[in-house]
């Protein structure tokens, strides 16, 4: 059950390995979503059907969001309450998922992608709004057996600020599926535009603070600048956006492969307040071998530190920004490709092998609390 549509690609990126390694040991598997053009994954499992909830289209002000999100929220915990599971698995960022959780099945997991509350730092109204949604944080947090997150840090979060016990506690890495990783690796037909292209793939939001890029690509007019997404923040920014900047908005699979190729830079920032998150598209940028230039810190900052072929600046900071790309083009550092990159994440972030792992111990849990309970 996530807490955002599957129209979006970061959620169906998520749950498919899940689904797709889980399905042999269950009789029946049921997706309960909040309802979208498209409400299907891209795989075939007979015993597997759909529940969709209407949700309202998303305000750009924070609290009648919030609002909007506890109302879908609540309808999807009572649409996945009809199904009386065994086994329950909830995804969040979404934190009004979390706010309204119920005791529902013998097992319930939370897979945690983000702790999104934690970010609420820049007014006096928001850090109270902060602790309060901390302490409701942690009294949901009893209604889970199991928690599964992505990064070390949101794991030391949990174990230290909201009193998770280690043994409860799985830390899973995102990553690329198999298909999509060979599709990153491979060379293209083609050669590449003799112009440069850099491009941001992701979220449009205030996390991300595209401003930033759209303001340094002005000092660009030779180089194209590509940003494929969408988000609260798209028509502020093509308002303001140069003619060197191209707005692509949501694209398929095949689409967003080609504009990896044609890419000689990738793009990528988290805003300082962002220390936990960590972009999902990041592992498809490190898997294209491309140069990379990201403004992050904290878990993204480690992240990125543990490979090469890349340029991590301060956020929100254009001076660096501009500087970082001045040095890749004069030093021709894009017309490298990183196999270490590649490589590394052929090893260490394939999402089918990380949910392999994953299984045996999700088997054991099956065990003591639903079968021997």
């Amino acid at each position: 059950m996530p807490g955002f549509s599957l129209a979006e690609n970061v959620i169906r990126n998520r749950l498919q390995p899940f689904i797709k390694e889980l399905a042999p040991y269950c009789s029946k598997i049921t997706i309960v979503s909040p309802r979208s053009s498209h409400h299907k994954l891209k795989i075939s499992i007979p015993k597997m059907k759909y529940i969709t909830v209407k949700k309202e289209r998303k305000s750009s002000n924070f609290a009648w969001r919030f609002i909007q999100e506890i109302q879908a929220s609540r309808k999807l915990w009572e649409a996945a309450k009809a199904e009386n599971p065994d086994v329950l698995i909830a995804s969040i960022p979404s934190m009004a998922l979390l706010f309204q959780a119920q005791k529902i099945a013998k097992l319930q997991i939370l897979d945690i992608r983000d702790l999104t509350w934690e970010y609420l730092t820049k007014t006096i109204f928001q850090r109270a709004c902060k602790s309060i949604m901390i302490r409701i944080a942690i009294k949901k947090l009893n209604r889970f057996n199991l928690f599964i997150c992505t990064n070390q840090y949101e794991k030391k979060l949990l174990l230290l600020k909201y009193k998770c016990a280690k043994n409860k506690l799985l830390c899973i890495e995102n990553g690329v599926s198999q298909s999509m990783f060979k599709k990153l690796v491979k060379k293209p037909k083609q050669k590449r535009n003799p112009n440069i292209i850099i491009s941001y793939v992701g979220n449009i939001g205030i996390a991300q603070n595209l401003k930033t890029l759209v303001n340094a690509a002005r000092e660009f007019p030779d180089v194209r600048f590509n940003i494929v997404g969408d988000g609260i923040e798209r028509l502020a920014l093509e308002r303001e956006a140069s003619n060197n900047v191209r707005f692509l908005g949501n694209i398929d699979q095949n689409r967003l492969i080609s504009i990896y190729q044609a890419s000689n830079i990738l793009y990528g920032q988290i805003s300082k307040e962002y220390l936990s998150a960590v972009p999902s598209k990041i592992y498809e940028y490190l898997a294209t071998g491309r140069v990379i230039v990201f403004g992050c810190l904290g878990a993204c900052k480690a992240l990125l530190s543990g490979f090469s072929h890349h340029k991590i600046i301060s956020p929100d900071n254009m001076p660096e920004l501009k500087s970082a790309i001045k040095t890749i083009i004069s030093k021709k550092q894009y017309l490298r490709t990183s196999t270490y990159n590649q490589n590394k994440i052929k090893k260490l972030y394939i999402r089918e092998k990380k949910i392999r792992c994953l299984t045996p111990w999700l088997l054991k849990q099956i065990n003591l609390h639903i079968i021997n309970a």
